[in-house]
């Protein structure tokens, strides 16, 4: 992935999401990040000119195409370890592997569904 920064990484990772959502026909999209800058930067006006401000504009022109209502949210990773773990599983994949769970989900996910809910406050 060369020398891109992590909100341009993140922002990659947003793109390919929406084309998903897009695609399999989902009505709502929530966008979840651990990048504060990322949230900010999709929930702003005047954020485009930072240093991954076209990445940003077609984000937020995907997400008009991609969506007719979706909402941006921004979440620490220790609260959604189910994320990071499928992250990490991602990343193992091999280049263009796609895995779609319409009638169930991997097995590891309980475990972290179930840490979700315990460090989720009251």
């Amino acid at each position: 992935m060369g020398n891109q920064s992590a909100e341009e990484l993140r922002g990659l990772i947003v793109v390919k999401a929406l084309w998903f959502a897009r695609d399999a026909g989902f009505d709502d999209v929530v966008v979840e990040t651990d990048a504060i800058n990322v949230k900010t930067a999709l929930s702003s006006q005047g954020y485009d000119l930072a240093s991954c401000g076209m990445l940003i504009s077609d984000i937020k022109a995907l997400l008009l195409v991609a969506s007719q209502n979706y909402s941006i949210k921004f979440k620490h990773r220790s609260c959604n370890t189910v994320a990071d773990s499928l992250a990490k599983f991602g990343c193992a994949l091999d280049s263009g592997a796609i895995m779609v769970w319409p009638d169930g989900h991997l097995a590891f996910v309980n475990y972290h569904v179930a840490a979700d809910i315990q460090s989720a406050p009251s």
